[in-house]
């Protein structure tokens, strides 16, 4: 359940509790071995189950300093007016440090 994963010291633990749950859904329903697209499409049908708003592949802008050098595109940019988050997905077995690195980039 989505309420297992509230954490009220957070200010969207609300919104990422219900992204991980939706997220736990898919894999448990898919299980491991897919491309990551297909984890996408299948997230990108559950979100909504869970009342989670969202774009897909988004581009963000990178800029350095006050110009903009670069774009970026993200899996998914979820959350309202209130707040939200970017998700990267990743389909694979274990996390390397570029994994972590690139979502902490953005």
């Amino acid at each position: 359940m989505a309420e297992d994963y509230v954490n009220k010291r957070y200010p969207l633990s609300d919104l990422t509790s219900r992204i991980i749950a939706a997220a736990h859904e898919v894999h448990y329903q898919l299980g491991p071995g897919f491309r990551e697209i297909i984890y996408q499409r299948a997230l990108e049908r559950e979100l909504p189950q869970r009342s989670v708003e969202f774009e897909r592949e988004v581009w963000i802008d990178i800029i350095y300093k006050g110009q903009k050098i670069g774009r970026h595109r993200v899996d998914f940019v979820v959350g309202d007016a209130e707040g939200g988050v970017m998700l990267e997905l990743k389909a694979k077995a274990l996390l390397d440090d570029v994994d972590f690195i690139q979502t902490l980039r953005i």
